[in-house]
């Protein structure tokens, strides 16, 4: 075996074994095994089965579409390319890092035909999502007059624009001379290449239909396969059940003979509640029948405003702490919409050193169990709410909320370092309880952090060359991975404070002068008639501001075309970042159901696209001025040279 080949081998040992510690680290080996040990044998082997049998009508998609691209490779190793694929997904970000590791073994055995790989694995994920449109558009079909959908259409008609502007990009050949303008400024970066590449790889495919329609066919189907392999209640289910605890009629239900006065529910699932009209009005319909609400925020460690229940209006949403009373960053969701936190448990620690994780003991078929989770947190809460509701049986689901968060025990931004409500769960409140300790001198870092730093890293690493192009991404791949890192509030918070209180008062300013009523106390804006802001530290625009201004600098530009960008790009980003507070604050006050979707999506889509598209037309400004300066420059030098030596020539003559 050659040197080469050796150091190769070992690496990919390396690799994998990282990988697989990595995958052993995040996940709880204990709570797997005991879920996988009391699932159903015969729904698991079938789901698996389904799994692993699509696989193959997926790898001889791609290997038709490769065949017709001029690239020959057998079913076999596209197989095991894929199920490989699966495994760098759950290690690398989202499932782009299993499409990566596809192209790059792919072209890797066959040298030259980069863009043809690349082209087809993207256009697998293009057939992926029109497929998905497919199918959504059919459960639309079914579910019109029996199921409220209307907040789903509009989603799925912005999926079915872009999808056809995307399809309109590659396929058209009108666009040709628009996209030939942007070469500069990819050549530039080195980027022109292998993006030309893949776009002819991918225009070849206009003139190939019969190829796109079988392959759309087949993806089609296996969806729907997938699809139907999967088994769980409905929404419609878990509305139904929300009004008959409440002891609202169902159709094809009995009479709920004793109704709920406080309703628990430990689940949740992914997108805000204002794409589920018809979980708010059963939650409107119980809350308006005197029942209190309580739900768990989620289990994502993201902000619970894009989860349902979780973000509901008239809720009561808890998050969980640890045996400390802190949140646990590690699972728990957090955010604007948490009313208060209760405990969940964290199996990975034991702060009382008894021996045991500091798991919750949980009730499980045939005996007991440690589980963490905000499933665990959200039963505290329902059952301080029964204890309430039991002596106090007159309390209103206002009352019962407004009771929790003035008993709740205070937490500072070292024990909630997000956003987890009016703070941790006490039934009563106790004038001798314990003041909080004193936080830490300095904050520590959490492993997420620690591997997300370290991924960083290892992608800047794989750039080392020594062209510009490799140390400009390398340099930024690192410097976002810092600010990332270090953009927290226990860091940046006490710097920017006086920053975030001229930002409140700068949109205060604006919101008068737009003819919004508004009201300044420190850093919370509030609207007389109940609606309330908080300016934090994230909302100031440095985040945009620092990014942009790194990569201007970090270009190879003049130093005085730096300069330009800088004085245009900052006051525009920050007037941007003055419009997204005004315009979110007349949302909150106008048109509350909004709010969510542009305070968490549309807004920050909107700055990033920003930051990227001012970076791009400066650079692209600067290629073209760089340019028309060399040539007056050579003309000039040209023009004093003939000058120079023409009375020499008369003179000779």
């Amino acid at each position: 075996m050659s040197r080469s080949r050796a150091l190769r081998v070992a690496g990919t040992l390396v690799v994998t074994g990282l990988a697989t510690a990595y995958i052993l680290w995040r996940i709880d080996l204990g709570q797997t095994g005991h879920v996988l040990a009391h699932a159903s044998p015969g729904w698991w082997l079938a789901s698996l089965a389904i799994w692993v049998a699509s696989v193959w009508p997926l790898s001889w998609r791609w290997q038709r579409l490769l065949v017709s691209s001029g690239v020959h490779e057998r079913l076999g190793w596209l197989v095991r390319t894929t199920f490989v694929a699966y495994a760098a997904a759950q290690v690398l970000p989202t499932s782009l890092g299993g499409d990566a590791s596809r192209i790059y073994e792919t072209a890797r055995r066959h040298p030259g035909s980069r863009g043809p790989v690349a082209g087809t694995v993207l256009l697998e994920r293009a057939l992926g999502g029109a497929a998905t449109l497919v199918l959504a558009a059919a459960g639309f079909a079914l579910a019109v007059g029996r199921y409220s959908v209307g907040g789903y259409v509009w989603v799925e008609l912005a999926f079915v624009v872009l999808t056809v502007a995307g399809a309109f990009v590659l396929f058209s050949t009108r666009l040709h001379p628009i996209l030939h303008r942007l070469r500069p400024v990819l050549q530039r970066v080195r980027l022109e290449s292998i993006l030309r590449d893949v776009y002819l790889a991918l225009h070849a495919y206009r003139t190939r239909l019969r190829v796109l329609g079988w392959a759309f066919v087949l993806t089609v189907a296996v969806q729907a396969v997938r699809v139907l392999g999967k088994c769980g209640g409905t929404i419609a289910d878990i509305n139904d059940a929300i009004r008959w605890a409440a002891g609202l009629p169902v159709p094809g239900a009995p009479p709920n003979p004793t109704p709920a006065k406080v309703i628990s529910m430990s689940l949740g699932g992914r997108g805000p509640c204002l794409l589920s009209p018809s979980t708010q009005a059963a939650i409107d319909d119980a809350v308006a029948a005197g029942v209190t609400i309580v739900v768990a925020a989620g289990n994502e460690a993201s902000d619970a405003s894009g989860f349902l229940p979780a973000s509901c209006n008239h809720v009561i949403t808890v998050a969980a702490s640890d045996y400390r009373g802190h949140l646990v960053t590690r699972y728990s969701n957090f955010g604007s919409v948490v009313a208060i936190m209760a405990p969940g448990g964290d199996v990975t620690r034991d702060d009382n050193a008894d021996g045991q994780n500091d798991g919750v003991l949980s009730m499980i078929q045939g005996g007991y169990a440690r589980y963490n989770g905000t499933s665990m947190a959200t039963p505290h809460v329902a059952g301080a709410v029964a204890l309430w509701l039991a002596r106090e049986p007159h309390l209103s689901p206002p009352e019962v909320l407004s009771r929790l968060q003035e008993t709740a025990l205070p937490r500072d931004s070292t024990q909630c370092p997000r956003p987890c409500g009016a703070g941790l769960l006490q039934v009563a409140k106790r004038a001798d309880t314990p003041p909080p300790p004193p936080p830490p001198k300095a904050p520590g870092l959490t492993r997420t952090d620690l591997a997300g730093f370290l991924l960083v890293l290892v992608i800047a690493g794989l750039g080392r060359r020594r062209s510009a192009d490799a140390r400009f991404f390398a340099f930024m791949a690192v410097f976002t991975g810092l600010v990332v890192l270090l953009f927290r509030e226990e860091l940046v918070g006490p710097a920017l404070a006086p920053l975030t209180l001229w930002t409140a008062r700068m949109t205060v300013l604006l919101l008068h002068w737009v003819g919004v009523e508004a009201v300044q106390a420190a850093t919370v804006i509030s609207y007389p008639e109940g609606f309330a802001y908080e300016v934090a530290y994230g909302c100031v625009g440095v985040l945009p501001v620092v990014l942009f201004t790194a990569a201007v600098f970090a270009y190879p530009a003049a130093l005085v075309h730096r300069l330009v960008a800088v004085t245009i790009g900052l006051p525009a980003l920050l007037a941007l970042n003055f419009s997204r507070l005004v315009h979110l604050f007349y949302l909150g006050v106008h048109n509350r159901a909004d709010f969510e979707v542009w305070h968490e999506y549309l807004w920050r889509t909107i700055i990033l696209l920003s930051i990227i598209g001012l970076w791009l037309s400066w650079a692209y400004w600067a290629e073209r001025r760089s340019t028309r300066l060399a040539s007056q420059a050579n003309g000039k030098v040209g023009s004093e040279s003939h000058s120079r030596f023409s009375p020499f020539h008369l003179s000779g003559l």
